[in-house]
């Protein structure tokens, strides 16, 4: 049987697969991780992101839920997209028109001095439209071009699809558990978060 890295992938396999396979799949899955959370996280709680919105916005341009909420669900199509090999160059376009619409929001926002938290990745916390989210959509919009760029792919369809949900799970898990640090360290050690209050007073 041999030794196997994924359910039905073997050692061989593995390494048949090219540097250029690699890069498709690694900025695939880190693209679809932040999509993913991103747009769950909207789709929970849209109210963050229509306050940071309706801040910068004048009283006429006010952005509703459902809005945000539309937004959310294009931001997880594109991220199973990503992960899918057949949808991959198209999704990878459309990652990077989502890039440069979150730089453009970070840099008006930025611009205005925005103080309410826009809620863009889910937790408790949250800072609001700035650097940060113009930084975060340049780097999203330049990974989609690296992987548009990593030329045809040697590894079939079904192992690049394989590897892609596996990083992606991986990735979502542990930026889930980042943007909400604060939330699952006040439930596992409620002692140091009644510290932390206290501090704060």
């Amino acid at each position: 049987m041999g030794c196997r890295f994924l359910p039905g992938r073997p050692v061989d396999t593995v390494l048949r697969m090219t540097s250029g396979d690699w890069v498709t799949i690694l900025s695939s899955s880190v693209l679809a991780s932040v999509l993913l959370n991103a747009g769950l996280a909207k789709l929970v709680s849209p109210a963050r992101l229509v306050g940071a919105l309706d801040e910068l916005l004048p009283v006429a341009f006010a952005v509703p839920a459902r809005a945000v909420r539309v937004l959310a669900g294009v931001e997880v199509l594109v991220a199973l997209g990503l992960v899918a090999a057949p949808t991959r160059p198209l999704a990878s376009i459309a990652a990077g028109g989502l890039g440069c619409l979150f730089a453009g929001a970070g840099l008006a926002g930025w611009r205005r001095g925005s103080q309410q938290p826009c809620g863009c990745m889910g937790g408790g916390g949250g800072r609001p439209l700035g650097a940060a989210n113009v930084a975060l959509g340049l780097a999203l919009a330049a990974m989609a071009a690296v992987g548009l760029l990593a030329g045809a792919p040697a590894a079939s369809a079904a192992d690049l699809t394989a590897w892609a949900a596996a990083l992606t799970s991986a990735g979502s898990l542990l930026l889930s558990v980042w943007t909400s640090r604060d939330l699952a360290r006040s439930l596992l050690l409620p002692g140091a978060a009644s510290i932390d209050r206290e501090a704060t007073k």
